[in-house]
């Protein structure tokens, strides 16, 4: 009796571990960077938090460095996220006007907002609107910030890969 219930115990264990490995297999991961060009700051920080209620914030410093990526992986997608990027109050800088466009995608109309909102203590560059990731675990979904520096003003560009757009 003692040898079955042991036996049983493993084969339900090795279909707890299969099922575990699986479910990590079928997550999408969404990603938050910002690269640097010719300068660093340590006070420059992007991330994005999704509009699910128990979901964190998830973000990085660039620090020394000329880059960081924020990222966290979801089981159920698609997910709305929120994106943002954080400069130091006082810094002055430019949006390129791609990046506004995107920033400004939904303004117009009744969008689901930011979820990131509110997470900068300092200059906070957002996109009016949560962007929803698409419904595919094979394609990490990513918001890039560029920064460059001219004549001591920050040049902000971004793009987006792997969203369906704004959400609704």
């Amino acid at each position: 009796m003692a040898t079955a219930r042991l036996g049983f115990l493993s084969l339900l264990a090795a279909v707890a571990f299969a099922g575990l490995s699986a479910a990590q297999a079928d997550t999408q991961q969404v990603v938050a960077t910002v690269n640097l060009s010719g300068f660093t700051n340590n006070s420059i920080v992007t991330g994005f938090e999704s509009s699910d209620v128990f979901d964190g914030y998830h973000s990085c410093s660039t620090g020394t460095n000329s880059n960081c990526s924020a990222t966290n992986s979801y089981g159920s997608i698609p997910k709305n996220i929120g994106n943002m990027l954080c400069l130091p109050s006082g810094m002055s800088y430019s949006i390129s006007a791609s990046c506004q466009s995107l920033i400004d995608a939904g303004k117009s109309n009744s969008c689901q907002k930011n979820s990131a909102s509110g997470r900068c203590s300092g200059n906070a560059i957002y996109p009016v609107c949560n962007y929803r990731t698409v419904d595919n675990t094979g394609v990490k979904p990513t918001w890039t910030w560029n920064l460059s520096i001219t004549n001591g003003v920050v040049q902000v560009n971004c793009s987006q890969s792997n969203y369906q757009g704004y959400t609704q």
